[in-house]
């Protein structure tokens, strides 16, 4: 899993000071500022390798970051969606990765009990092996 790797590129996007937290560990009902709440999705083996110990592993494991903001203007989602991009788009891959790849972007959302608007962005980080 690369949730450390998450979480501390997540962390140089200066606007979520301490409001970077993995998606099971919310336990809050109001959230004070912007707010990164990400989530590993599925890992895909891709079945690429055979028996041969020279032939790695590869590997998709997709990701999302939910970015929460108090209602009612999108306005900073949006900003904070395209520091988010480059954030993981400069970041140094963990070993054993070769690539991340930004996929989409969700609609507007909101949340009945955060009371918070807030998209999403998912990503999948590439693996050799």
């Amino acid at each position: 899993m690369n949730r450390k790797w998450i979480y501390d590129t997540l962390k140089t996007v200066t606007a979520f000071e301490d409001r970077v937290v993995q998606g099971e560990a919310l336990k809050v009902a109001k959230l004070a500022g912007p707010t990164a709440i990400y989530r590993l999705g599925n890992y895909t083996n891709e079945a690429l390798w055979d028996d041969h110990p020279d032939n790695p592993e590869a590997s998709r494991q997709f990701f999302l970051v939910y970015i929460h903001d108090k209602p009612a203007d999108y306005s900073r989602i949006d900003d904070l969606i395209e520091e988010v991009k480059a954030a993981f788009k400069n970041a140094e891959l963990p070993p054993g990765a070769v690539a991340i790849q930004y996929l989409e972007t969700s609609r507007d959302l909101d949340d009945a009990t955060l009371q918070t608007i807030y998209r999403y962005v998912r990503f999948q980080l590439v693996r050799a092996g």
